[in-house]
C-alpha cells in the first residue's frame, strides 16, 4: 500500500471519528433540551424534540403511550405546578435550571 493510500485511510478514519463525535454531541444536546422542557413544563418544546410521527412510551413508569400531543396533555396532567430540576440536575447545559435539591415525581 502506498503512502497516499495510507493517508486517505487515516483521513477517512478521522472523518468518521469526527462525525461520530458530532452525532454524540447532538444527541446529548437533545437529551438536555428534553430534560429542560420537562423541568420547566415547556410542553410545546416537545414539538421540536420529537418527530411528528413519534410514539412516546412512558408505560414502564405507569404512564401513557401516545403521540406528541397526547404525551404533552398527559405530562401536563401528572406534572402540574412549579418547575422542578429532577431531570437536568446533572445537565451541563447553560440553560438548565439551577436548584438546590432535585425533586422526583411519579405518576400514580
Amino acid at each position: 500500500m502506498g503512502h497516499r493510500d495510507h493517508d486517505k485511510k487515516d483521513k477517512d478514519y478521522d472523518h468518521r471519528r469526527l462525525a461520530d463525535a458530532a452525532d454524540r454531541m447532538e444527541l446529548t444536546e437533545l437529551m438536555h433540551r428534553y430534560a429542560h422542557a420537562v423541568d420547566t413544563r415547556s410542553w410545546d418544546d416537545f414539538d421540536h424534540l420529537f418527530t411528528a410521527d413519534a410514539t412516546i412510551d412512558y408505560s414502564a413508569f405507569g404512564g401513557s403511550t401516545g403521540n406528541v400531543s397526547e404525551t404533552k396533555a398527559y405530562l401536563a396532567s401528572v406534572m402540574p405546578g412549579e418547575p422542578t430540576c429532577w431531570s437536568s440536575a446533572g445537565s451541563a447545559s447553560p440553560s438548565a435550571p439551577r436548584c438546590s435539591s432535585p425533586r422526583w415525581w411519579a405518576a400514580g
